[in-house]
């Protein structure tokens, strides 16, 4: 007796056509929303991934880093644990993009 084997794939529960590939999108992508969302005074592409997010970098202030958060919530499907809201996924733009990088499991 032959058992038939459903062979449909399983959707992922994110659509992988709303996550980004690799790393320089992300980066990419934070920029246009600093820039566009959050209306940060600077062309996106004058903004260097090393530089720092909040003092001798960018100075976002707690305000803006909550808006920032929330739309990074909403944009990649994910909710920062309390653990992710520290200085070091924070401290840089690149750092930023590695931690949602990671959170959202895509290859480099």
């Amino acid at each position: 007796m032959t058992t038939a084997i459903d062979a449909t794939p399983i959707e992922p529960t994110i659509p992988s056509e709303s996550l980004p590939e690799t790393l320089p999108i992300i980066l990419s992508e934070l920029k246009a929303i600093l820039t566009e969302q959050l209306g940060l005074p600077i062309d996106a592409l004058e903004i260097d991934d090393s530089v720092p997010l909040s003092e001798g970098g960018l100075g976002l202030d707690s305000i803006m880093l909550f808006e920032l958060i929330t739309l990074i919530e909403k944009k990649y499907d994910f909710t920062f644990g309390q653990d992710d809201l520290n200085g070091d996924s924070f401290r840089s733009l690149s750092s930023l993009g590695q931690h949602i990088h990671a959170m959202t499991r895509r290859p480099c």
